[in-house]
């Protein structure tokens, strides 16, 4: 899953770039230094603006999107309606000068760019001017070289020159974590020890990453945040985490990870997990690898933001809120898209929608196209499957990690509207 992926690479690369950060002119963000108030009152912002040249030609936002948390500023713009955009990734909270992970993803394809060269150093910089505390915007510029993530098609690379950012509106985060961490396991009889590990913990989910020394990383990704045993989670094995492909148990249903304590003064998690991993490109023939003795031991996390999903909807007049087993939130490949699927189950009905996850703000129609997205389908109390091709989808926010927005349409049997779904809504987290 390409969302997926792109989180895990963008996890491990702070990490290690919190190593070879380099900063010049850097300081602590200083709100009467930041902000102008000569006059008593804090500054209206003018509206975020994010602009680059690729490869020479103009690449304007239509919209932008920013956090500043667990020591680190994130900072995207988007473009057009197919999800193209441009991320920077700072391992920092203060202004100055740093080395960066910094991506282009042109949004019709699974590849994309990225500023680490084949050698996987970063190229190019990411500068912070300001930070307004106040008005909560962010400031600055950067520029790099391109590399397309596909190396097997030898495109070239690109520059990324001029790269500005204005008024990027951001938001707040949690307190960084304590400790080491350790992450070892047997792949396929075959000794793995993580060189960096990375954890997320939060909004219903645990999120563990380890990768060694060659770019090989185990991930672990369950629906839980207590101690105790699950079967329920998506455990994959890469033998290089720069790539597409993955050994996982999504195909086979197999693996179990144990959740053995939770350290939340020094903000570590300790446990053990195993799982057989399937290849992803089935038609690659290759055998699947056992992973056994999987332990990860005083692993760092981070809380995201504990923000519950949220999926409602009034069908034919009444109010319906889909939550716990009636609630079901997955990932999955649409043509070249990477989608997010949302399933509401009521007692007579089932309404689902399906949406390009790089989806940015603004107003979309449902079509029922193969391949083409945003879809919507609606099951009625016979059973009976509905493509809705009359509605629409309203994005109202997107940063990459929660999904907000409404949605309604018209039930046709025909020409015949046999249901209503309006006053729809979700707010749910990729």
């Amino acid at each position: 899953m390409k969302r997926l992926r792109i989180l895990s690479i963008f996890m491990v690369l702070f990490a290690v770039l919190g190593g070879i950060v380099t900063s010049c002119e850097t300081e602590p963000v200083d709100p009467l230094l930041l902000t102008d108030d000569t006059d008593g009152t804090d500054p209206t912002p003018d509206p975020g603006v994010f602009t680059v040249k690729i490869g020479g030609t103009l690449f304007v936002a239509d919209s932008t999107v920013a956090t500043l948390a667990n020591g680190a500023i994130t900072i995207k713009g988007y473009k057009g309606t197919e999800g193209e955009n441009v991320t920077i990734m700072v391992p920092a909270t203060t202004t100055g000068t740093y080395t960066a992970l910094m991506t282009y993803d042109p949004g019709t394809t699974l590849n994309f760019y990225t500023n680490l060269t084949p050698a996987g150093l970063p190229s190019g910089s990411a500068t912070i001017t300001t930070i307004n505390t106040a008005s909560r915007v962010i400031s600055g510029s950067f520029s790099f070289t391109g590399y397309y993530s596909d190396a097997t098609q030898n495109i070239p690379p690109t520059a990324f020159t001029e790269g500005n950012f204005t008024n990027i509106s951001y938001a707040g985060g949690s307190t960084p974590p304590v400790g080491s961490g350790v992450l070892k396991a047997t792949v396929a009889g075959s000794a793995f020890t993580a060189a960096v590990t990375n954890a997320v913990l939060g909004s219903g989910r645990l999120f563990i990453q380890g990768v060694d020394a060659t770019g090989k990383g185990i991930t672990i990704n369950v629906e839980e945040t207590t101690p105790g045993t699950y079967t329920e989670a998506i455990l994959a094995y890469s033998e290089d985490v720069t790539t597409e492909d993955s050994y996982s148990n999504i195909l086979n249903d197999s693996g179990t990870i144990t959740i053995t304590s939770i350290d939340t003064v020094n903000h570590t998690i300790t446990g053990t997990f195993s799982f057989t991993g399937d290849y992803s490109d089935t038609g690659a023939g290759l055998p699947a690898k056992v992973v056994t003795n999987g332990v990860f031991t005083n692993v760092p996390y981070v809380s995201s933001v504990d923000n519950t999903d949220v999926f409602n909807a009034t069908v034919n007049g009444t109010a319906v809120t889909y939550g716990g087993s009636d609630l079901t939130i997955g990932f999955i490949d649409v043509n070249e898209f990477s989608a997010v699927t949302l399933r509401g189950t009521n007692a007579n009905h089932v309404v689902e929608l399906v949406i390009n996850e790089d989806t940015p703000v603004g107003t979309y129609s449902f079509t029922d196209a193969i391949g083409a997205l945003p879809q919507a389908t609606f099951t009625d109390a016979n059973g009976l499957n509905h493509n809705i091709t009359r509605g629409s989808l309203v994005i109202t926010a997107n940063d990459g990690i929660r999904i907000k927005g409404t949605f309604e349409f018209d039930v046709l049997d025909g020409t015949t509207v046999t249901n209503t779904v309006t006053a729809g809504a979700f707010d749910i987290e990729l």
